[in-house]
């Protein structure tokens, strides 16, 4: 590249690093927070996570402060090993972090795009339209804020074709086939799963279309050796997240694959083929925008025109291709044969939802043939002069008719909003360690991160998009039955109300004053959110502020020691099942006992590891023959055994179950419960206080946990199905939980 060139590529660069600042110009200073949505309520808290993590010298891998503790880095769809992760070691505050992050990302996709129009060949002219064009479409500018996870991903895209391109075309293959690998992977590190999964599909379209042409045999060859080191590299590098992201999503409700229409979700159909991929806007009104966009690519009509003009270019492979990738993106956005096919045989496809996702396939082609049309248009004029006016013309309108040009992000600062919630401020002067739970939330939706995570809070519930089947719905539901002993037993100690409650174990401690009297909405969102400074964006997030505030009186501390545990042995639907029915019982008391779920078969244990149990309950297929030493043994320990088979009995009646609860009694041992850090917690306890440790912790459902003390591996047992507990044998000592 000669001097010439390289200035002329400089200029055209420092032309893409203006559009992105004045893309971000509404937080050009940094410290503010966009208008409410997943961004914010979700990913923005989980980044609060990393953040505080990375300072307090651990990884980022667990969060406890959502769901009763999840993985962190197993989240598809937040980067933790990003550019925003290094970011937060130089960065003032989370906020900042995200508008540095944002910068950089369209920086990085804006010079992509230019030089992937380079290389195919397209002067650095027309190479700047492709940048113009995607940076300025609705898609990047109302997800750098909104849909973060998406716009990260995509940022990487350009990079993913163009060395794929270059790998297909160039001797040196190999080096142009790592870094396309390289690429892909950062897309999944970044948190961009959906682009990752539809840029790997735009390579396998690339790897197919070269095979057009002739030497079909070599062709085949080259495509395939370049195919197996791009997806070795990209799995290779992205393995630290890739796995446990797996293992993640094989416990959460995306176990199973979804139906097609599921998968399907939202698509394009004819009807809204204009406005979703060229332009929404209302003639009338050209600048009106909504609030966070709309999803949509909307390349502008202009573009639109461009690309039609373009099409005399069609005798160009480079052309072509593109072309292709067009048709390729509209197909796979809509509800076509391409899409049943990818549903029924690719790995992964059914298990995701919505292929309106991959949107930015079309965003991406479309830019690039927009540039094809200025190309082929000044090819027409013969006058220099005449072509430059034109070219600067097409330019100008791009940019002025764009959504990027007019289109406002609506940011604000955080900490009045924040600092009025009064009833989170008082919960995060509680210097004991607890959750709380907003009795208005029973699901995913809505749920107050943002301002937990702010006040150190950890929630029973959170706005989460991945989440334990085991958890939720199953015990949450069977909670809702009897909240406050159950809710207790995950170590609530708080609930808030929007309304004056009377609920069996809680006890009103105070009505917090309504700093919300003065918002004012229209359909649930906020009227004037410059001016509203200390006001929620939606209605529903009022019941961050309560202002009801009541103590759990049966609330269980995080870590305490029982003497009896019973031990349900069976499949584990059937155990879980029998142990919710005991833990619904009125004589069952979490504070005296512990019910661990153990194997499917007795013969997996000895006798001394049986007899650790007061009581033993048996389900179907739980014992054989070889089985009658154990049971006898066991009862002649003092043991009970229900049903007692030794004894010719098959089932358990309501005596036996009264009996069973009489042999409890006393009380726990509170423990000494310290958090290390997210990844690594401590119990200390002193001697005789009882012979199993109970966790008011998910870490026995995550493989990810290890316990250990004086060096020596524990087992985490399964208790109360949604907590862990570990054998200590009614001495004293402390355990160490680590995740890793």
């Amino acid at each position: 590249m000669n001097n010439t060139s390289i200035k002329r590529n400089s200029i055209f660069i420092g032309i893409i690093i203006l559009i992105s600042i004045y893309l971000l110009r509404e937080d050009i200073l940094g410290n503010k927070v966009q208008f409410a949505g997943d961004a914010r309520d979700q990913f923005l808290a989980d980044k609060i996570v990393i953040r505080n993590s990375l300072y307090e010298g651990s990884l980022p891998l667990w969060s406890p402060f959502l769901m009763g503790g999840e993985p962190l880095l197993a989240k598809t769809q937040l980067g933790v090993i990003s550019i925003n992760s290094l970011l937060e070691f130089i960065m003032p505050n989370v906020y900042t972090t995200m508008l540095v992050n944002a910068l950089i990302h369209l920086i990085i996709l804006g010079i992509g795009m230019y030089f992937l129009a380079r290389t195919v060949n397209l002067e650095p002219r027309f190479a700047l339209i492709s940048s113009i064009v995607c940076m300025l479409s609705s898609y990047v500018t109302s997800s750098i804020f909104y849909v973060t996870f998406q716009f990260v991903g995509l940022a990487f895209a350009p990079y993913v074709i163009m060395f794929t391109i270059k790998g297909i075309r160039n001797k040196e293959w190999i080096k142009y086939g790592v870094l396309a690998g390289v690429f892909l992977s950062l897309q999944f590190l970044e948190g961009a799963f959906e682009v990752f999964t539809f840029s790997a599909m735009i390579v396998v379209y690339i790897l197919l279309f070269h095979l057009i042409g002739r030497n079909f045999i070599g062709r085949l060859i080259k495509s395939s050796l370049l195919g197996i080191i791009i997806i070795v590299v990209a799995i290779g590098i992205s393995a630290i997240k890739f796995l446990p992201a797996i293992e993640n999503a094989n416990a959460s409700q995306r176990q199973q694959p979804y139906d097609y229409e599921t998968s399907l979700g939202s698509h394009i159909t004819f009807k809204y083929f204009f406005p979703t991929l060229i332009d929404s806007r209302s003639i009338t009104e050209p600048l009106k925008h909504p609030i966070k966009g709309t999803g949509n690519v909307e390349i502008g009509v202009l573009s639109a025109i461009l690309i039609l003009i373009s099409i005399p270019n069609f005798k160009k492979k480079n052309y072509l291709l593109f072309l292709g990738l067009l048709i390729f993106g509209i197909l796979m956005i809509t509800d076509s044969p391409l899409v049943y096919a990818l549903w029924k045989y690719f790995p992964y496809f059914n298990k995701q939802k919505h292929v309106i996702k991959a949107e930015f396939i079309f965003l991406l082609s479309a830019s690039v043939l927009t540039a094809y049309g200025v190309y082929y248009l000044l090819s027409r004029i013969k006058s220099k002069k005449t072509s430059n006016f034109v070219y600067v013309t097409l330019v100008s309108l791009l940019i002025i008719t764009s959504w990027g040009a007019t289109y406002e992000v609506r940011m604000k600062k955080p900490y009045m909003e924040l600092e009025s919630v009064d009833i989170m401020k008082y919960m995060g002067e509680d210097k004991d360690m607890f959750r709380f739970k907003a009795y208005e939330t029973n699901g995913i939706d809505w749920g107050t991160n943002y301002y937990s995570i702010y006040y150190n809070l950890r929630d029973i519930y959170g706005y989460v998009n991945l989440w334990q089947l085991e958890y939720l719905p199953q015990f949450l539901s069977v909670a809702n039955s009897q909240p406050s002993k159950l809710f207790g037993m995950l170590n609530m100690k708080y609930l808030t109300s929007m309304q004056e409650l009377n609920i069996d174990g809680f006890k009103l401690i105070k009505k917090f004053e309504d700093r919300l009297k003065d918002c004012k909405y229209d359909k649930d969102t906020i009227i004037d959110f410059y001016n509203s400074k200390n006001c929620p964006d939606y209605t529903h997030h009022r019941k961050a502020w309560g202002p009801y505030l009541y103590l759990n009186e049966r609330f269980m501390p995080r870590a305490y020691v029982v003497e009896n545990a019973v031990l349900i042995l069976g499949k584990r639907e059937i155990a879980k099942q029998v142990a919710f029915q005991f833990m619904l019982e009125q004589r069952f008391n979490p504070s005296d006992n512990v019910i661990i779920i153990g194997s499917e078969s007795i013969n997996k244990y000895n006798l001394d590891e049986l007899k650790r149990y007061s009581s033993i309950i048996l389900t179907e297929g739980t014992i054989d023959q070889n089985s009658i030493g154990l049971l006898r043994g066991y009862k002649d320990n003092g043991g009970m055994l229900l049903p007692d088979i030794i004894n010719g009995k098959n089932t358990i009646n309501n005596d036996e179950i009264s009996k069973m609860w009489d042999l409890f009694s006393g009380n726990y041992t509170v423990a000494d419960y310290k958090e290390i850090n997210y990844n690594h917690y401590k119990a200390k306890f002193p001697a005789k206080a009882g012979n199993f440790v109970v966790l008011s912790e998910k870490f026995s459902v995550y493989p990810g946990w290890i316990a250990k003390s004086d060096s020596k591996r524990l087992e985490i047992l399964n208790a109360n199905v949604m907590n862990s507990a570990v054998y200590f044998g009614n001495k004293g000592g402390e355990i160490d939980f680590v995740y890793r």
